[in-house]
């Protein structure tokens, strides 16, 4: 892999533009199967078109063995539109992320603030010893945003 291609690969995920249908239906999880549902289940992995999901209960995995059909559905009319689903797998075990509070539906973040003129410029400092456009350009938008994060 090329030193652009991984740049561009990890810019990606930390600008928010997933490049892999797995990442994006991890993304979709929550809004797709609903947040009570969500808050008894995590997938594990996306393998030829099945996806793989710990539950926390065998009562919650017979209930979503139920479901499959729906979800399916649901999963390829929206975020598996491009990688339709074939299958969902449901095993008990151990919810990864612990005790957390019940998931709160991602709403569309707002779009972050303006950059002041001198996070431009540092940013610019940093990456004109770059030669390669599309790497720099990427490099750019990483740490511009990074910046602005921080300031916010």
């Amino acid at each position: 892999m090329a030193v652009q291609e991984l740049v561009q690969s990890v810019t990606n995920r930390i600008l928010d533009r997933p490049n892999r249908p797995a990442h994006r239906l991890w993304q979709a999880w929550n809004q797709t199967v609903g947040a009570r549902l969500a808050h008894h289940t995590e997938p594990t992995r996306l393998q030829d078109g099945v996806i793989h999901v710990r539950v926390d209960s065998a009562v919650w995995a017979t209930q979503l063995n139920f479901l499959k059909p729906q979800l399916i559905q649901k999963f390829n009319q929206g975020p598996a539109k491009e990688n339709p689903i074939t299958d969902i797998r449901f095993r008990q075990g151990s919810l990864r992320r612990g005790n957390l509070p019940k998931p709160v539906i991602k709403t569309k973040q707002p779009p972050l603030p303006s950059a002041t003129p001198e996070e431009q410029h540092t940013t610019e400092e940093l990456v004109k010893i770059v030669e390669d456009t599309e790497l720099k350009q990427a490099l750019y938008r990483l740490i511009l945003k990074s910046m602005i994060k921080n300031r916010s």
